[in-house]
Formats: C-alpha cells, structure tokens, sequence
C-alpha cells in the first residue's frame, strides 16, 4: 500500500517534549528543574460525558483520541490530515472545535492544559517538600545538592535569578553525652562521705558477702545501712561488719558490738602469792 499523508503515522513524541520548566525558590535557594509530565491525566467523567451528550460514537471516540495526543505531545498539529491519523479518522467540525489555535499555531483544548498546569504545581511541591525533609535528615550543606538530580542533566540556576546563598547551611551537630560508666556488680555505691580506706575496705566485703548469699542492696536499703553505721565510730563499725561476716549473719548490728566493748569486764589484778606477807 502506498503511503500518504493520510494514512502516514505521526512521529512519536520526542523525549522531554512533554516537559515543563519551573524556576522555585525553597529556603532562599532559586532551582531551575525540567519536569516532565505524569503519564497520566485527571480524568473528570461528569464533566465529560456533559460535554458531548448528543454526541455519535465517532465523534465522541475522536474527541478522547485527541485529548490523549495532546496529552502526550503537549499540542496538536494545525492540519487536517495530520489530525486525522492521530483520531483514526477525519475529524467533526464540533470536535476541532474543542481545540482552538494558541499563539504557537498548536491546537489545545483549554480545560486539558489547565488539568496539566495544575498537576506540575503538585508534583513540584511534594518534590520539592520530599527534598526539604531529606536535607533535614541528611544534613545536606544545601538544598540544591538534594534536589539535583545525580546525573546533573535537568537542573541549573537560570541566569536572570539571584545565585545561590554563599553561607551554606552547617551540618546540625547532635551532641552524643557519653554513657556513665557502669558500675561492677562486686563494687559497692561509692561511700557519700569522707572515711578512711579501712573502712571502704569493710563495706565492700560487706557488699561481697551479701552477694555470696545471693542477697542485692535496693539504693535504698544501702543509704539506710550508710547511715546506721555513721551513727557509731568507724571502729566500732568496723568491727561490726566483720563480726557479722565472721558469725553468718543476715544484718550488720553496730549496737550490739558497741553495748559488748562498754560492757566487757576490765580484768582485776590477781595478787601474788609473795605479797601477802607485805600486807
């Protein structure tokens, strides 16, 4: 079959034909990116179907052809035969009628590249609200640096805009406290007063002892055994904990080792035999 202009299909879309360039400025930072359209468009059937009730099927199937060419090359052609590869067909006065002629001589149904206008605002804005978040959590030196892309190929600084921020914006510094160092399970609580070694010495046996026989401290019942053996000389304290260790026992009780040293009888002299006669 010979091939007219009739029945000759239409070169494909070029790539980024369908593409829009919008110049943003995000945190003071001016970003020129070529966007291109979604694959798809807002489709509103209510409208639609108003539109061409009374319509024939032909008319109708040329009518949604059309807007789909559109769609996908930004623009129909101002010519007859051209216009009716894209519908499969010649093309109803009422349906070329959707479609007036713009100042680049391409036809285009208005309400469609309002649709289409509308949906690179959307899409530029969750973009540009994804790159926002992502400098936040990356810590990037500046906005640009996340929303050009990796190969560098769709985003500039267009020459008519201010240039970029010359104070770019520091890393946040997240300040780590370092842990407190733990404490060995074999250590007791550091004593809150002065005492001397001898006596730290005797409260970590103490500690040990009590672990031995499978006992813990709460805080609170060793503060209230700090303080009961700071009623009585280190000592008589000392003595306490190590006649508790030597006996088995459950508790320490200072008092009872300081009632036995006031109470221990003081040895008398026991008289020689050869004094008797000088008495």
């Amino acid at each position: 079959m010979k091939t007219t202009t009739a029945n000759r299909p239409l070169d494909p879309p070029r790539a980024g034909s369908r593409a829009g360039v919008a110049t943003r400025c995000v945190e003071g930072i001016f970003v020129a990116t070529t966007m291109k359209d979604a694959p798809a468009y807002d489709w509103y059937p209510e409208r639609f179907w108003f539109a061409v009730e009374g319509w024939t099927d032909r008319e109708i199937v040329a009518y949604k052809r059309l807007l789909d060419q559109q769609w996908l090359r930004d623009g129909l052609p101002d010519d007859a035969r051209a216009l009716a590869g894209l519908a499969r067909g010649k093309v109803p006065e009422k349906v070329l009628a959707k479609f007036p002629i713009e100042t680049d001589g391409l036809r285009r149904n208005p309400f469609l590249e309002t649709i289409r206008k509308s949906q690179r605002e959307r899409i530029a804005k969750r973009r540009e609200g994804a790159a926002i978040t992502n400098a936040k959590r990356h810590a990037q030196r500046t906005l640009s640096d996340t929303l050009a892309p990796k190969n560098g190929a769709n985003v500039g600084i267009a020459s008519d805009t201010p240039p970029p921020t010359t104070h770019p914006i520091p890393p946040t510094e997240v300040s780590h406290p370092v842990p407190p160092r733990r404490r060995s399970a074999n250590t007791p609580p550091p004593h809150p007063g002065p005492a001397s070694p001898e006596y730290r010495k005797a409260l970590e046996d103490w500690w040990r002892y009590k672990r031995e026989r499978g006992q813990v401290y709460r805080p609170q019942g060793w503060n209230g055994l700090i303080v009961k053996l700071g009623e009585y000389p280190e000592a008589t304290a000392i003595k306490a904990i190590q006649d508790a260790i030597a006996n088995n026992w459950a508790g320490v009780f200072p008092e009872r080792t300081a009632s036995a040293a006031a109470t221990k009888p003081t040895p008398e002299l026991t008289s020689r035999p050869w004094d008797k006669g000088t008495q």
